[in-house]
């Protein structure tokens, strides 16, 4: 006869804690997993459309060079910088609203300068967000138009970040780009090389 390590009813209740304890810790891990991948999607399609509309009427603000009101549009982040793209194409860091702001003053008074029109035409936006967070994708086309009619024609490309406050949503950060080659036009709409 083998000698037993514990009484009888000893190594029972061994065994007995022994299965609660590994019954308990899967049901544990599998509700641990089951947080780590949720399979709710966490994306809202109203505020989606929302934050669509937000971003056309920048472009609204934009075309109609409304200075005062894009910059109200946009909160800036001193946190996440923008980068954007000056009138020579050249990248520029902007380090929050106040930076956003000048960057803003600068552009549109060298377009008045110039006496360009400058117009955002064909945006293609998608947007997702959540209740208080928003991201964009865009691609447009900016035709600078000048005094003779000439024209150039700017593809860029955007992505945008906006957050939803009690005075709806603002852009804290975007991060733009050329999105091709320049096309320039002359007065008659013949395409320059």
């Amino acid at each position: 006869m083998q000698a037993s390590l514990f009484p009888t009813r000893r190594r029972n209740s061994a065994i007995v804690a022994g299965l609660l304890a590994a019954a308990a810790l899967t049901t544990i891990g599998v509700a641990m997993r089951a947080a780590a991948s949720p399979t709710s999607d966490p994306w809202d399609p109203g505020a989606a459309r929302e934050v669509e509309m937000a971003y056309h009427q920048l472009h609204d603000l934009w075309n109609k060079f409304d200075v005062d009101g894009l910059k109200g549009q946009i909160a800036g982040d001193s946190v996440l910088p923008t980068f954007d793209v000056d009138d020579a194409n050249a990248p520029v860091r902007l380090a929050g609203k106040q930076a956003i702001d000048q960057f803003t003053d600068q552009i549109f008074a060298g377009l008045k300068r110039d006496g360009l029109t400058a117009l955002a035409v064909e945006p293609k936006i998608a947007c997702r967000a959540t209740a208080q967070v928003g991201i964009c994708t865009e691609e447009c086309r900016v035709q600078l138009v000048a005094r003779d009619g000439s024209k150039t024609i700017e593809p860029l490309r955007a992505t945008a970040i906006a957050v939803r406050g009690a005075d709806g949503w603002r852009w804290i950060q975007w991060h733009m780009s050329p999105g091709g080659p320049l096309e320039r036009y002359d007065a008659t709409g013949r395409q320059l090389q």
